[in-house]
């Protein structure tokens, strides 16, 4: 027996009255979905949602895009010929980008670069920066020369670090020595224009005084010959900076050489063996440190409780030249 209640629905025998529903068939360009569904004259049907949009065609790059690509992923040209090369196997290249692009992209730049011997250097700044689309304000450019075992560099940083740095120099048979330097400065055609140079910090001569006195006095002329100027300036000494950084490196330098001297064996020199154990002995003698690794050692109040008064003392200085001058 069936119940008499009116939630129950009775079976009833399909026939020309009573016919089978069948479900609502949308479509979406040439592609049918079926959807299980009641009676088209129910009110209380809601149609599913709507799948994503089938006709959505890939995006074809161009040329440009390409090399905005290439250019923000910081590829070299191997490696972009290959993301070329895949993209053009999946049809995602115009049919005018050219895979073959990259091998010649240095062509526009390589011809205001000349060899001097061992040194590439530029020969036309002007241009070079024409090219990058850079405005050319010698007082906006700093002249940054450096050097190491392997190589030495000159690099044009921008005064506000706005624009990234430009290359203008490079050897890697060169050392930093006189001869050198003036043969990179005229051949870069410094004189033309008289940036300012920021140079490394070099230490004095007269080591033996070192941590001795403590006050310098101030040289109004440098003579070659006299005290440890042994030639000639070759650019004028107003014209060089001295990098923050280099200045924080050196006196760290001296810093902890101070610690090595008056008390090896103290827990400050051992705490800074155990701070950096991927550092040599030899390097953390000789106070030879990065600027992270400084950085560090200023947020680290460990390290100044194992310092003696005089030395803590110190380090609270240098610390508050640091925050207060050199800043960032």
């Amino acid at each position: 027996m069936l119940s008499n209640l009116q939630s129950a629905i009775r079976p009833v025998e399909h026939s020309t009255e009573f016919e089978v529903s069948k479900p609502k068939k949308v479509s979406f360009d040439d592609d049918t979905v079926e959807y299980a569904m009641l009676d088209q004259d129910d009110e209380e049907f809601i149609p599913p949602p709507m799948p994503p949009d089938k006709t959505r065609l890939p995006h074809i790059i161009n040329q440009s895009e390409l090399n905005d690509l290439v250019r923000d992923l910081n590829l070299t040209k191997d490696q972009s010929e290959l993301l070329g090369s895949r993209l053009k196997v999946w049809n995602l290249l115009d049919e005018e980008t050219k895979v073959s692009f990259f091998r010649t992209r240095q062509s526009d730049f390589s011809v205001h670069f000349e060899m001097q011997g061992p040194l590439c250097y530029c020969n036309n700044v002007d241009r070079l920066m024409e090219l990058l689309g850079v405005q050319h304000e010698q007082s906006e450019w700093r002249l940054f020369i450096d050097s190491s075992k392997y190589s030495l560099k000159a690099v044009f940083f921008h005064k506000g670090n706005v624009l990234p740095s430009i290359p203008i120099g490079h050897s890697v048979h060169m050392k930093e020595s006189l001869e050198n330097m003036d043969i990179l400065l005229k051949l870069i055609r410094y004189f033309s224009y008289n940036w300012h140079i920021c140079g490394d910090l070099k230490d004095s001569r007269a080591r033996q005084s070192h941590y001795i006195v403590k006050e310098w006095p101030l040289r109004h002329q440098l003579t070659a010959g006299t005290k440890s100027v042994s030639c000639q300036s070759l650019v004028n000494p107003e014209k060089i900076l001295l990098p923050p950084l280099h200045i924080k490196l050196v006196l760290t330098k001296n810093f902890v050489k101070a610690i090595v001297k008056y008390n090896e064996e103290g827990e400050g020199f051992k705490y800074l063996k155990d701070k950096f154990p991927k550092v040599r002995d030899a390097k953390i003698k000789e106070g030879i440190f990065i600027g992270p690794q400084i950085r560090e050692l200023f947020k680290d109040l460990n390290f100044e409780a194992c310092l003696n008064s005089v030395l803590k003392t110190a380090w609270n200085s240098f610390k508050s030249l640091n925050e207060n001058f050199f800043r960032n």
